[in-house]
């Protein structure tokens, strides 16, 4: 230093793009940084009057130093460097000297956003570089991933859950909306290089990837993987390959459907089946339907975790390997659950997001990572446990049958599933929240198919079980006549829900099944590998039956009669799923859901 220059040398090689020049009447914030492996001087470059609060922003950028050097190995350069700069957002990661805004300072309300982010650079970004800009989510999505990383160590795992789940919400929602479509983070165009598909998405990705390699064998395939890429570039297939050759394990369809595929997957419980086989002992057999949120294929080999819950709220957990449409995950529990949920411990981000709570008041109730509430107007005899699941996807609409019906538009977009134990007495009003604006803070809205022909129109569909017909459910609207408000739904009960429009382009809502013969049908059995058989008490050989099976989303697959009531439908050439059976006995039909293992 001399003549009002500061001079420093950097001994690395680094991409010409991380070169910087900063000019102020600067004073310096000096500190010694110290790891297990090293010392590491650090210089924060501010005016006099700001060093203060450089201060006070900057008090655990040691722990954010250590907490790197643990997950992703040495830091390789040869001082930790800030320089305050006038910016009034973001910052730069300029290598050893990154620009930070002069705005960010005084308090910790930017260390992990800011602070953090930066300094992971000279990880992800610095020490290795993107090969091209398609795949800038290497840099900036494990920087913003390392975010999370530093808010985990250095408080807890619930403030790296609450960044994912806010992210998570944000993307699934509006990032469509905001970059035109669902892009695969790697190969994103260049006009969202810098944008939320790149950092948020690549952050999801990134702890994704943890929960499928475990963390022994992420965080050693990260310190493997910038050892083998230390001074030099990386792609996607590139870092696909490394860890591999890292881990042992195959992640060629992780790749596929989290980096080189756009969208998301939801799963949701179709239904459960518990069988008694022993003292203490229930076989489960849980079948698991996925379906896409802007994605063109199933996800394959997704590990899932199956929490099953008894009487007194008590849960045991299960792991599962999820791919295709349908999923069928069997073994044995030691008590019958009442209930199950799927990612419980939420270590999966995908495109269903859930809430828990214990209701043990009356008043109002937030679930916000569900996008609902209550207005508990009775909590009963006791506390409830309710949980409440956001899927982003269309619900199943049944086929598309005239049977004297109403008919409405479904929700193309969403849908909610709520699980628990609700205590006797318990009442409680439910709160929607829809929005159908075209344009709603630059970006669209997820209802705008059901408010676009008439806002008044849109209405709460409601059934307790997947299979069952929906139902409209009694409900007020707030404002009336707005494509954006409130619905409020008289009473909570445990089923799934989704919003509908009565006009505009329609599908079947439901499908009436006889008040007389529903009661005197069964398809049996259900769940079937091959064979379904009708048990009956009124049918005779006058009546004509004729059978009509169709898959999941309405095409019809199967057809024929029946001539005696002792024979089977034959299903075997089926693939496995969901199916429906319409059961015409003399002209009127009868619905039935059957799945086909």
């Amino acid at each position: 230093m001399g003549n009002g220059f500061r001079h420093w040398y950097i001994d690395k090689e680094i991409p010409s793009y991380l070169a910087s020049l900063a000019v102020a009447d600067y004073s310096q914030v000096n500190m010694i940084i110290t790891t297990p492996s090293h010392t590491i001087p650090a210089i924060i470059a501010a005016r006099a009057s700001d060093t203060n609060g450089v201060k006070a922003a900057f008090v655990h950028l040691p722990n954010a130093v250590n907490i790197f050097e643990d997950k992703y190995g040495l830091y390789r350069w040869n001082r930790v460097g800030y320089c305050l700069v006038p910016f009034n957002s973001g910052a730069m990661e300029h290598a050893t000297n990154i620009a930070y805004p002069q705005l960010a300072i005084g308090n910790t309300n930017y260390e992990s956003e800011l602070m953090a982010h930066e300094l992971s650079h000279h990880w992800w970004g610095d020490l290795v570089t993107c090969e091209t800009q398609e795949d800038m989510w290497i840099n900036e999505g494990m920087a913003t991933y390392s975010e999370m990383v530093f808010l985990e160590n250095m408080y807890d795992y619930s403030q790296y859950q609450s960044q994912l789940l806010a992210m998570l919400i944000d993307m699934v929602q509006f990032g469509n909306f905001k970059e035109q479509q669902y892009w695969a983070v790697s190969g994103v165009p260049a006009q969202y290089t810098y944008g939320d598909h790149v950092y948020k998405k690549g952050a999801i990705v990134a702890h994704n990837l943890r929960t499928y390699m475990g963390d022994s064998l992420f965080f050693g395939g990260l310190k493997y993987v910038l050892n083998q890429k230390a001074f030099k570039n990386m792609n996607s297939a590139e870092f696909q390959t490394l860890l591999e050759n890292y881990s042992g394990l195959t992640l060629n369809d992780f790749f596929q459907n989290w980096v080189f595929n756009g969208g998301y997957p939801v799963f949701g419980v179709d239904s459960a089946v518990y069988s008694n086989i022993g003292t203490n002992v229930y076989q489960y057999k849980i079948y698991v339907r996925q379906k896409l949120h802007g994605a063109s294929n199933y996800f394959n080999n997704v590990p899932m975790t199956i929490a099953f819950f008894d009487n007194n709220w008590q849960y045991v957990t299960r792991s599962a390997v999820l791919s295709g449409s349908l999923s069928v995950v069997t073994g044995t529990l030691s008590f019958q659950p009442i209930f199950e949920i799927l990612n419980y411990d939420k270590k999966l981000a995908y495109a269903s997001i859930g809430d828990s709570k214990v209701v043990k008041n009356t008043g109002n109730i937030s679930f916000p990572n569900a996008k609902v509430s209550l207005n508990v107007i009775n909590k009963g005899s006791d506390s409830s446990f309710i949980y409440v699941e956001h899927h982003y996807a269309a619900p199943d609409t049944q086929p598309n049958i005239q049977n004297g019906d109403r008919k409405y538009k479904f929700s193309n977009q969403h849908y909610w599933k709520v699980s628990g134990k609700l205590s006797n007495g318990f009442y409680s009003k439910l709160r929607l929240n829809y929005n159908g604006n075209i344009v709603f803070s630059g970006y669209g809205c997820m209802d705008t198919c059901l408010t676009s022909v008439n806002a008044d129109s849109i209405v709460v569909l409601y059934r307790s079980k997947v299979g069952e017909k929906w139902r409209e459910v009694p409900f007020v609207k707030y404002p009336s006549g707005q494509k954006a408000g409130l619905l409020m739904v008289d009473s909570l009960r445990l089923g799934e829900y989704t919003f509908a429009n009565r006009n505009g382009y329609y599908v079947n809502v439901g499908i009436e099944e006889n008040d007389l013969l529903k009661n005197y049908l069964e398809l049996y059995p259900n769940p079937t590998s091959g064979y379904v058989r009708i048990k009956s008490n009124i049918l005779s050989r006058k009546d004509k039956v004729e059978i009509e099976i169709y898959g999941i989303e309405g095409q019809k697959v199967k057809e024929l009669s029946l001539h005696s009531m002792t024979d089977s439908i034959d299903i075997f050439e089926l693939p496995s799923g969901c199916y429906f059976v319409n059961v015409k006995i003399n002209e009127e039909s009868n619905f039935f859901k059957i799945l086909k293992m």
